[in-house]
Formats: C-alpha cells, sequence, structure tokens
C-alpha cells in the first residue's frame, strides 16, 4: 500500500511539473525555435539549441483596479528560463571539444552574440556582470569604435542574397563556456567565496567585448555541462559535427546535375538541323521551307549547295540516368518517391498491406534521424528546465525525483504499427458473418471505440450516433442488444433461424 501511494504521489508530481514545463515552452517559444533547429538538422552538419537561456522578461497581468474595478495591465520583471537557436555559423568550439560519452560537450566553446547599445546599457546592474567593464565598452561604441571589431558579415550576406551590404551598428560579442584557472578569476575581480582555491578550474561563463570582460560568472549546473545541445542528421561517434543532408548527398547530386546539363544541351543541339552552305551560291539567312535555289550544269555537277546535319537526341538514356541517381538519393535520404506521394511504387506497392509494409520499411533511416533529436534535444532541453525548476521554482508541488523520457519517435512508430493492426483485424471481421455475430453490438462498439482512439476521435460521440434512433440493424441473429446469438438457434449455413425479422433486433428502455 505504502508503494501504490508513492507511486500514486509520484505520478502527480510529474504531472504538475508537465504541465509547467509544458507552460515555459510555450512562453519561451521553444516550438517556433525548435522549427529553426529543425531546419539547421537538415541543412547543416549540426543544429544547436541553448537551454536554458536565462532571461529577465517583462511579463504582464491583467488584473481590475480594487476602487472602479476596471481591468488594467500591469507589468513585470520576472526570471525565466528560455530557449534559443544558436547558429552554426556563430559557434566555435575548442580544438580539442568533442562529445563525451555521457553525451555533453567536453572542453570549451566560444559563441558571437550581436548586441545593440541599448541591450549593452540594459546589462548594467545585473548579476555577475562588471559595471565599469560595461561603461567603457559604451564610451568607446560612442567614439566610434568596437563596430565589426571581430570581422564583416559582408560576405556571409553576399552568400545570403542581400544586395545592400551596409556596416552593422550591432556590437559583437563572444561569450566563453569551459574551464578557466581560479587566480585568473580572482585578478578579474570574482570574489574569494567562490573560487576558494586558486590552483583548481572552475566552469564559467564568461563574455567579451573588444577586450573587456564585462562577465564572469561560475557555471550554476552542478553536473558541470555546457548549456548546448547538440545534434546531428548522421552522427559521427565523438564528435561535435556530424553529417548534413547535403553533405551525404553530394555524390547523387553531382551525378543528378550532370545528367542534367548534358540533357540540356542534347535537346538544345538536336532541336533541329545544323546547316553547311556554299555561301558563293547561298545566302545563309536567306534559307526558308520550300525554297528554290538555282544553279547552272557546272555548279550541279560540283556538288550540293548546302548540306544538313542532324545530331542524334539522347534524352530517354539521360533521362533514365537522371531518375536513377534521383531514386538513389531518396534511398540515402531514408524519404522515398513514395513516401511523399508518388504513385508510380510498383510491386507490392500496388496493395495497401504492400504499400504500408514499404512505408515502414523505408522509415528506418528517417526515424533514426527523429530519434537524434529526441535524445540530444528534446529529452536533455527537458532535463535541463526540470533542473533548473527543482532549483530556482518557488512551487514545492511540482518537485519530486523524476526522469525525463521522450516518447517521440518510439510512441508514433508504436501507434502507426497498432493503427494498421487494427485495421486489418476490422477489415477481417468485416468480411466474415460469422465472426460478426458471435462479436455482437458491443463487441462491434469495442471496436469502434478503439479505431476512434487510434484516429483522435470522441468515441462517446461516435456510437452515440450509433446509437441514436431507437433500433439499429444487426449483423447477427437474435437474442438482447449486443449478444450474440445462441449457437442452437444457428441454421447449418450459419445463417439465425426466424427469417428476416430475426435479423432485426430492437433497442427498447435505453438498453
Amino acid at each position: 500500500k505504502i508503494k501504490v501511494a508513492i507511486n500514486e504521489k509520484g505520478v502527480e508530481v510529474a504531472e504538475r511539473m508537465s504541465v509547467k514545463i509544458d507552460d515555459q515552452m510555450v512562453e519561451g517559444k521553444w516550438y517556433r525555435i525548435f522549427k529553426d533547429v529543425i531546419d539547421d538538422f537538415c541543412s547543416y552538419p549540426s543544429a544547436i539549441m541553448k537551454v536554458p537561456v536565462v532571461k529577465r522578461k517583462k511579463r504582464k497581468a491583467y488584473v481590475p483596479d480594487p476602487v472602479t474595478g476596471k481591468w488594467g495591465i500591469q507589468v513585470k520583471k520576472q526570471i525565466t528560463a528560455g530557449f534559443s537557436r544558436v547558429s552554426p555559423w556563430n559557434f566555435f568550439p575548442g580544438p580539442d571539444t568533442n562529445i563525451d560519452d555521457e553525451g555533453q560537450i567536453s572542453g570549451y566553446t566560444w559563441e558571437r552574440h550581436r548586441y545593440s547599445r541599448k541591450q549593452i546599457s540594459n546589462l548594467i546592474g545585473t548579476p555577475g556582470y562588471k559595471e565599469e567593464a560595461i561603461r567603457r565598452v559604451l564610451q568607446r561604441y560612442k567614439d566610434g569604435g568596437l563596430r565589426e571589431w571581430l570581422w564583416s558579415d559582408s560576405e556571409q550576406e553576399r552568400l545570403d542574397g542581400k544586395q545592400n551590404f551596409h556596416s552593422s551598428e550591432l556590437i559583437d560579442v563572444l561569450e566563453f563556456c569551459g574551464p578557466m584557472r581560479g587566480q585568473l578569476l580572482l585578478d578579474w575581480g570574482m570574489e574569494v567565496e567562490k573560487i576558494p582555491d586558486p590552483d583548481i578550474d572552475y566552469e564559467i561563463t564568461a563574455m567579451m567585448i573588444g577586450g573587456e570582460i564585462i562577465k564572469a560568472i561560475v557555471e550554476p549546473d552542478k553536473l558541470d555541462r555546457k548549456p548546448y545541445l547538440v545534434s546531428s542528421f548522421e552522427k559521427v561517434p565523438g564528435l561535435i559535427w556530424g553529417k548534413s543532408l547535403p553533405e551525404i548527398l553530394e555524390d547523387t547530386q553531382s551525378m543528378c546535375n550532370v545528367a542534367a546539363r548534358s540533357l540540356h544541351n542534347n535537346v538544345a543541339i538536336a532541336s533541329g538541323p545544323m546547316v553547311e552552305v556554299d555561301e558563293s551560291r547561298v545566302d545563309l539567312d536567306a534559307i526558308s521551307p520550300w525554297m528554290i535555289i538555282r544553279a547552272t550544269a557546272d555548279q550541279m555537277n560540283s556538288g550540293k549547295a548546302a548540306n544538313f546535319y542532324t545530331t542524334t537526341m539522347h534524352a530517354n538514356e539521360l533521362m533514365q540516368v537522371y531518375m536513377h541517381y534521383k531514386k538513389e538519393a531518396d534511398n540515402q535520404s531514408g524519404v522515398p518517391a513514395f513516401a511523399h506521394g508518388d504513385t508510380a511504387v510498383g510491386g507490392a506497392g500496388n496493395t495497401s498491406s504492400g504499400l504500408s509494409m514499404m512505408m515502414s520499411a523505408a522509415g528506418r533511416g528517417i526515424k533514426a534521424s527523429v530519434s537524434n533529436i529526441d535524445i540530444d534535444i528534446i529529452v536533455e532541453g527537458t532535463e535541463r528546465i526540470y533542473d533548473f525548476n527543482m532549483l530556482y521554482d518557488e512551487d514545492e508541488t511540482i518537485k519530486g525525483d523524476a526522469r525525463v523520457k521522450a516518447g517521440g519517435s518510439a510512441s508514433m512508430i508504436a501507434k502507426e504499427q497498432l493503427s494498421v493492426r487494427q485495421k486489418e483485424f476490422m477489415d477481417s471481421l468485416a468480411g466474415n458473418e460469422m465472426a460478426m455475430q458471435l462479436v455482437g453490438l458491443k463487441g462491434l462498439a469495442y471496436q469502434i471505440e478503439e479505431g476512434a482512439k487510434a484516429v483522435e476521435l470522441d468515441p462517446e460521440k461516435l456510437l452515440q450516433g450509433l446509437l441514436a434512433g431507437g433500433g439499429m440493424p444487426m449483423v447477427g441473429g437474435g437474442g438482447a442488444p449486443g449478444q450474440a446469438p445462441d449457437a442452437a438457434n444457428l441454421l447449418p449455413d450459419g445463417s439465425p433461424a426466424g427469417g428476416e425479422a430475426a435479423k432485426t433486433v430492437t433497442n427498447e428502455g435505453g438498453s
């Protein structure tokens, strides 16, 4: 009884924490940021998300005035744990920085930020920031310095297709995460209480602008984890940078490009004849259909006035080469053509069950990539927010000993397979009159209920619609509503005894 009570209490606490984290994800724009991370996941060697990003944000609340009763807006500053997508162009791991056995970043990392002057001035008074260094930065900016003190973004703007190159007014900020010797932190001005031993290394987060260290704090994470979560479409064991989808498809894409260019050139050169003319006898610009070229007997004997050459068209062969490598690219990416609507499947794909099996087999590669996102970003990111709430949230009713588990890809696979099996089972019953007689109305209602749940319909509303009207034809024979007919009342061929009237039951008294 004690173990059951503990489990019930744990479930209640976990549900409250789930609601809290879901609320934080909505307010922290998790779903919008996660879409950007997915785009990086498919385009770059690695996708990076920063969790948690502790921010002091303004929050609005609608409260009634105690005197007039009119509603108004109340603004409060609140410390929140949010999320951030880190561009791979702005993330710089150290030369020896890798992913350790626990999936965490080892070594040190740099991240490049771009702040406006107002954003930097708002940091004055924030714990962990050095006011004197911030004011020196603002003074240098006022005098015309610190604009693109790292490098210019004109090359990246050109690659992105931006035509209006300009000198940015934003200030580059470098954020460092990694170990630092205690004596250097003491020399910078950190309190002795936070650095008890000057000879050992401490995990810190520091921010630098043009040689000025405006922030240096000992990393609050108890497990010395970096706030960066990294995942790749195809992982390279132990390395931060994996393989992106364009890199995986590089060879097949090159072959498709070669075939497409050759097809273009061949169709162009074979679209009409090439002409060789004797300029002394024919004006090239005057050649037209049905024209008559006048010639003397000597000219006729000397040879043709014009020769025509036709280039052989190889469009079909080149198109076959292109389609072969296009199909190979689909297979390498894990998303074959029939998975996104191609009807020319053939073979086993001509049947629904065969196509379902092909879809399940083809989805293994993409599901492996989805599991990377599950483990590296969703599970780890949720666990970081969970740890933050356990340490700093004032609501004690959400706190308990729990672990985060992602059910994304695993539950999708299980639901998909279960839905297919349920459909196959219901189809087998629908074509078997004897089985439907044995199942009866209650069994049929149970099948409908489970099928409705699988497609996220309300089974109660669906069954109410089926049972409305006071009567219902039943495939089975006589007996009480929802009961299978007695085997003794069946004819030798399996049909119910009693003629056509036996195939109808009346739903009386609300039963």
